[in-house]
């Protein structure tokens, strides 16, 4: 055995774990994607470049480039110090070339600005050079400038998607509720997850449903309260991960003890009589029961000597007996 390759071996993976001290843990993945958490690496901010302006009356237009796709904000102040600064953007890390609109500012007056950007997976770079611009008067105006073509791009984890549509969710329906469970069912026009947002508000507070994918769905809620108020909502995601939401809807689960409730039935009411059957009827139910018990008793009976009057006829057992 070579002790000397197998130190080698052992060696060069802790070496370069020490010198790369980042690891990557799959979290999520499908056909389409694969979604990383836990990365110990810090990555840079994304570098940023090109920045420019243009002001129309009261409002400003601030451009510049990142190097990576990253969000966009600008960050102003009347004040050069920005010891009270505001800030205008958008969050979504969707582009490498940016353009912010600052609106709401006072005429006829210098505001500095700085722009900052953060990359996917952190990296957050603020350029720290003070520009600034002065606002017209109100309602004069020019044509803004057309933002700067994009600069050179850079790695990201995360692919973007190429699906951006949730599942279409349709025929929301609640079935066979009881004291304690309730069925919920919906169509999706994709092939999507199945799962119940409910609890006895909006806010809801539990989930419950399955992974596997269909377009017909069907939910069954348990351990739920008796005659109580859920409001509730489904959800279906599809294989790249968006995500559909139905609107709130509500349902009340029966006192125990008592059957289920389908939909189309409606609980008798209190106070509500059901109608009386007439002696007619009375009379044509019992017959129609005492022949089926003697028919499960005597398959064999012959029933052709009851004459016209059918078993309403016969006055005791004794004359039943004869047609045995």
């Amino acid at each position: 055995m070579n002790l000397n390759r197998t130190k080698s071996k052992l060696i060069l993976p802790l070496v370069l774990f020490l010198l790369f001290p980042f690891t990557l843990q799959a979290a999520m993945r499908s056909d389409s994607y694969i979604i990383y958490e836990n990365v110990h690496h810090t990555f840079d901010g994304p570098v940023i470049s090109g920045v420019g302006q243009s002001v129309s009356g009261t409002d400003a237009t601030i451009t510049w480039n990142t190097d990576v796709i990253a969000d966009a904000f600008v960050v102003y102040d009347t004040d050069s110090g920005f010891g009270a600064s505001k800030e205008q953007g958008s969050s979504v890390k969707s582009a490498t070339s940016h353009s912010v609109a600052v609106s709401g500012l006072s005429a006829n007056t210098t505001y500095y600005y700085r722009v900052r950007s953060q990359r996917v997976n952190g990296g957050l770079t603020t350029d720290m050079t003070s520009r600034s611009f002065t606002t017209g008067s109100a309602g004069a105006g020019t044509t803004p400038p057309t933002p700067a073509s994009p600069s050179g791009g850079g790695g990201i984890l995360v692919i973007d998607k190429t699906d951006k549509e949730p599942p279409v969710i349709t025929d929301v329906a609640v079935s066979a509720v009881s004291s304690d469970t309730a069925v919920m069912t919906w169509e999706t026009d994709e092939e999507a997850t199945s799962f119940v947002e409910y609890g006895q508000n909006t806010d809801y507070g539990a989930t419950y449903g399955q992974w596997a994918t269909s377009t017909s769905h069907s939910v069954t809620l348990i351990n739920l309260q008796s005659e109580t108020d859920y409001n509730f909502r489904v959800l279906s995601s599809d294989s790249w991960g968006n995500v559909g939401y139905s609107v709130n809807q509500t349902f009340i689960t029966i006192p125990g003890g008592e059957e289920p409730v389908e939909p189309g039935e409606v609980p008798v009411e209190p106070g509500e009589v059901p109608a009386e059957p007439d002696e007619a009827g009375i009379a044509a139910e019992a017959t129609r029961l005492a022949l089926e018990f003697i028919g499960r008793l005597f398959p064999e009976v012959s029933l052709n000597e009851l004459g016209p009057a059918g078993i309403a006829g016969i006055g005791s057992l004794e004359e039943l007996s004869r047609l045995l």
